[in-house]
């Protein structure tokens, strides 16, 4: 039963009403279709159409793609991923990625993968071995800088979970709105 329209869909009579209903809606989001093709065509024709914006692409250093300091459960990563971790115990991993992820490395992988020699611009375990890297010497303030460090992933990787489960929650909750299962008052 649709409440806000007063449509009893338990009845043969408000169930075609429900079906012209869907019918009309599914003309009218075929009409913007036609229209938005239409649109673009136009666009192409005067040599002004840009498109969307890809939502999938290859590893682009400049957006940090090839770098997670907490990945998130159940994420699924490309085969070419490798984990980089420090080798002395003085030197934390979250330095290392602070190093990754400053501006000047990557505009730098960036450059390195737009020489890739392959499908799509890419980095190696060895481009990033091979970056010269200027460490501070043990001390000189180093424990201060990788606590503070440590403090502000840590905050990020808890707001993470906590989006993803906000995420959940909305799916969940989402459909049961659009149906009627659930109001807000």
């Amino acid at each position: 039963m649709v409440l806000d329209q007063n449509i009893d869909t338990r009845t043969s009579t408000g169930k075609a009403f429900l079906g012209m209903l869907a019918t009309f809606a599914e003309f009218e989001t075929n009409i913007r279709k036609e229209r938005q093709l239409e649109g673009i065509a136009k666009a192409k024709e005067k040599g002004i159409y840009k498109g969307r914006k890809a939502t999938a692409q290859a590893l682009k250093p400049q957006m940090l793609e090839y770098v997670f300091k907490h990945p998130l459960k159940n994420m699924v990563a490309s085969t070419g991923f490798v984990q980089l971790s420090s080798k002395v115990d003085w030197l934390s991993n979250d330095l290392i990625y602070t190093f990754l992820t400053s501006t000047w490395i990557t505009e730098r992988l960036q450059q390195i993968a737009s020489l890739a020699v392959s499908s799509y611009p890419s980095i190696s375990p060895n481009d990033i071995l091979q970056l010269n890297v200027a460490l501070p010497n043990k001390g000189e303030g180093l424990e201060n800088i990788q606590s503070s460090l440590n403090s502000i992933y840590l905050k990020i990787s808890v707001k993470q979970k906590q989006n993803q489960q906000l995420t959940q929650l909305r799916d969940w909750l989402l459909p049961m709105l659009m149906n009627g299962q659930v109001t807000v008052k």
